[in-house]
């Protein structure tokens, strides 16, 4: 996350909503990210040997054991979520691009899916600084005030 905050990067953690948190949010000149993570065990082969790769074809993640929208939905439903309420608090469009990420896997990707990532941790830095620049200095300082308001914690 150190790479990130040096490439300009607010990075806010447990956005509260209406009964959920979301995982991360990502705030730089390369756009809005929000991060959803998910663990799952790996399960052993016939040697024994842990198995540690999930393919993403742009749609479903292909586990060892078969294939599933493991969190897939929940990302993107967390992005269109918060774009919505940023464009409504800021008075400007915003567009949050999903990740998600699992925890201890390499993610074999074999399709397009442009509308989310599917990664590793380590490779959310890859994929942020990879974007495009899209934000301006003076949105993001419009939507990190959002952000910090909707993440106060009051202490009595």
């Amino acid at each position: 996350m150190s790479r990130l905050i040096a490439a300009g990067f607010e990075i806010y953690h447990d956005v509260p909503f209406d009964g959920y948190n979301m995982d991360h949010v990502l705030v730089g000149p390369r756009g809005v990210f929000v991060v959803e993570t998910k663990t799952q065990r790996k399960p052993l082969d016939k040697t024994g040997k842990k198995q540690y790769r999930v393919e993403f074809d742009g749609k479903f993640l292909r586990w060892p054991w078969g294939k599933d929208e493991y969190g897939v939905e929940q990302a993107k439903n967390n992005a269109k979520t918060l774009a919505k309420w940023l464009t409504s608090a800021t008075g400007e469009n915003v567009y949050v691009k999903p990740i998600l990420t699992l925890p201890g896997w390499l993610v074999d990707r074999t399709g397009p899916g442009n509308d989310l990532y599917a990664v590793n941790p380590k490779q959310i830095y890859g994929v942020c600084s990879t974007e495009p620049e899209k934000l301006a200095g003076p949105q993001i300082k419009r939507i990190c005030h959002e952000l910090d308001q909707k993440c106060r914690i009051e202490v009595r």
